[in-house]
């Protein structure tokens, strides 16, 4: 399957690893990352909304622009731009990004919904693209969370029933991966390799540091060898979308 990653430098190589593999970029407002996700084979656009505090409430005008900025230099690589959320809540999201949905669409970006948890909504499937799967964070017990829960996977199962991808965010780890995979998600993102690399750039000896290289191998190994759900894929999907203009 498809998976987005932060990383962006190139200082030693990895950048460059990553693309190899087929690992695409996720964007955020207000970062340079836009500046080079013409590198990369697949990018989604964020919203920043999970930064979203009473003191820094969310900036629409900086996410626009950055999306105008991106949609002057084409969308066929975007699997999806999210619409405005609210955390950790599906029904207060749902109407919050729902009205972006025509803006994002005529700008020629799959318009992502973001469903925080497993308060029945009935989802008007036709008006988005791409089903986000988020949700509040369980540190303690990461594998319980909504988002891998048998819920997840029905709402997931029914937005395919009505042609709408999936797809699950902070995804750090091969058995979270593997577990989206199972759910019928077709892409996920996540901040596993690039906070992995910064964190072993403060460890000791280099012993530890090779063991995190090998880490990241096995990361990456696991990528390649699992390859995109094509069954699962809709009409809006990149693919899709450049057999179309052949």
């Amino acid at each position: 399957m498809i998976y987005l990653s932060g990383v962006t430098a190139d200082k030693d190589g990895l950048e460059t690893r990553l693309i190899e593999a087929g690992i695409g970029l996720m964007l955020n407002p207000g970062n340079s990352y836009r500046l080079r996700a013409h590198r990369y084979p697949w990018w989604a656009a964020d919203n920043g909304c999970y930064a979203e505090t009473p003191e820094k409430p969310f900036d629409e005008d900086r996410w626009i622009d950055q999306l105008g900025w991106l949609a002057d230099r084409g969308t066929e690589r975007c699997l999806f731009a999210t619409a405005p959320d609210v955390y950790p809540d599906s029904r207060a999201s749902l109407e919050r990004g729902l009205p972006f949905a025509p803006i994002l669409r005529e700008m020629g970006f799959p318009v992502a919904i973001v469903a925080q948890g497993s308060e029945p909504i009935d989802y008007p499937w036709d008006e988005f693209d791409v089903l986000f799967i988020g949700g509040e964070r369980n540190e303690r017990h990461p594998r319980s969370e909504w988002k891998t829960s048998h819920d997840a996977e029905k709402l997931v199962h029914e937005g395919r029933r009505h042609g709408v991808a999936a797809h699950m965010g902070r995804v750090n780890s091969p058995y979270r991966l593997e577990r989206a995979r199972e759910m019928g998600c077709s892409s996920a993102d996540g901040t596993f390799l690039k906070y992995r690399k910064r964190r072993l750039a403060t460890d000791q000896g280099d012993e530890r540091l090779g063991r995190g290289e090998a880490e990241i191998a096995l990361w990456l190994e696991f990528l390649d060898h699992n390859p995109i759900l094509w069954q699962w894929e809709t009409p809006s999907h990149p693919n899709h979308r450049r057999q179309e203009s052949r």
